[in-house]
């Protein structure tokens, strides 16, 4: 053989022990460490999930299939319904991913209580979970029934959820960093859209002249904050979108929207944020470093959201 041979043989060689490592060397250990839906669902209509894998191991999963079954007890079984069925892109080791979507609930879905049950599996031809018991979550009992009632709670606390997800991915895209939930802004702004919602008006001045500086001195919110860099940031920033739900709304080109829909939700709000010369600079502003999300329906179906920054 040719040095030159050699020295490519040796290369090729030196390649393959580079990528084995990252492909096939061992197993993966993938987990569902969250799984939840809605609390209740109609048949024939769209319910909402979320859930969080995890691969805990020391190898690449490769692709990943998920499963949503619906199960009369917390047992999964060949029995039971399936609901939907996901095809997952391949988790680092180490790396976490969540999942927001909403699924379909066929008409032919028996009226009844169930169990929501998801399954994780790698598909990869010689990748095993070496700790396949991990790979079931069993979510809290839902109910299927003719005319779905969701907690006023549950949707107001998802569309927060998913619009800080969104916010987050907005200042990606601009390489700003993400904000971090603070609770106590998260306060502020709830009641600032509650106090709106009940009085019925829509701007960042109360009706007695508060503003969202004031607000933040009424709940301790510190005023004054120093950055690593050594500047200081006085106050906080203010959001609030307003919107109508229910049949014969159309808002933004979104068509009807669902009271009950949190995706819907928070994507209008976003919109509105973005369309917002103003809106959109304190959402993306890398002044700010903490974030704090309101909802809540008014009597009247308008729809108020807040986001306070600190």
């Amino acid at each position: 053989m040719k040095p030159s041979q050699v020295g490519i043989c040796l290369f090729i060689i030196l390649l393959i022990y580079i990528q084995i490592p990252a492909l096939a060397l061992g197993s993966p250990d993938i987990e569902i460490i969250s799984f939840e839906t809605a609390p209740s669902a109609i048949p024939g209509e769209e319910q909402y999930i979320e859930y969080v894998c995890w691969n805990s191991g020391n190898y690449t999963s490769g692709p990943l299939q998920l499963t949503y079954y619906l199960s009369t007890d917390d047992i999964l079984s060949p029995r039971d319904l399936i609901v939907a069925r996901y095809r997952v892109p391949s988790l680092q080791p180490g790396e976490e991913r969540m999942i927001y979507t909403t699924e379909l609930i066929e008409a032919t879905v028996p009226l009844t209580m169930y169990y929501p049950i998801l399954e994780i599996v790698p598909t990869q031809r010689g990748l095993e979970d070496i700790n396949p018991e991990n790979n079931i979550f069993i979510a809290p009992q839902i109910k299927i029934t003719e005319s779905m009632n969701l907690p006023r709670e549950w949707v107001n606390e998802k569309t927060s959820k998913i619009l800080f997800l969104k916010t987050n991915e907005e200042r990606e895209l601009r390489r700003r960093a993400p904000l971090v939930y603070n609770e106590m802004l998260a306060a502020i702004s709830q009641g600032h859209t509650d106090d709106m919602a009940e009085r019925d008006y829509f701007d960042h001045l109360t009706p007695e002249g508060k503003d969202p500086h004031d607000r933040a001195v009424d709940y301790g919110y510190p005023y004054e904050r120093d950055r690593e860099d050594g500047t200081k940031v006085y106050g906080i920033g203010e959001n609030i979108a307003r919107f109508g739900t229910g049949k014969g709304v159309d808002v933004e080109g979104f068509g009807y929207v669902n009271p009950d829909d949190p995706i819907q939700l928070a994507d209008i709000a976003l919109t509105l944020f973005l369309k917002s010369a103003s809106h959109k600079e304190t959402l993306i502003s890398p002044l700010y470093r903490e974030i704090g999300i309101s909802a809540t329906l008014a009597k009247d179906g308008q729809y108020y959201i807040g986001q306070n920054l600190g």
